[in-house]
């Protein structure tokens, strides 16, 4: 899986750094950034619960979303940033989904470890990856 998201990195603009182009923290770090990203999509899946038609998003989904490196789908100077729940810069005027947005979409689409998606336009990748983890 690994192999894929550097793959969607590197078509949707390379923006996997060159060894030496910045600081990385260390893994455990990235993953307790997922962790505490995860947190926050479920509180606040349960505070649009309401509006949404449902209180929390699938486990599946969650689970994606703490599996899939966000990092590796941002500039490495916005590798600090790259699990908080907003937006960020890819470049040429676009943007990455902040994660709730992707959580969102993609427990709305209920996909099956059966199904076959088609993604146009993933812009970082990010979704693709995402949507990948449960298809």
């Amino acid at each position: 899986m690994r192999a894929l998201w550097r793959s969607l990195v590197a078509l949707a603009g390379g923006l996997i750094p060159v060894a030496g182009d910045t600081m990385e923290p260390p893994p455990d770090e990235y993953e307790r950034q997922r962790a505490r990203m995860v947190e926050s999509i479920a509180a606040l899946a349960r505070e649009t619960g309401e509006e949404m038609g449902r209180a929390m998003l699938s486990a599946r989904v969650m689970a994606a979303m703490g599996k899939v490196p966000r990092h590796e789908f941002v500039a490495a100077g916005e590798w600090r940033n790259a699990y908080a729940n907003r937006p960020l810069s890819i470049g040429h005027g676009q943007t990455i989904s902040h994660p709730y947005m992707v959580a969102v979409m993609s427990d709305f689409m209920e996909v099956k470890p059966s199904d076959r998606v088609l993604e146009i336009g993933t812009d970082s990748g990010y979704q693709a990856a995402v949507l990948a983890e449960l298809a």
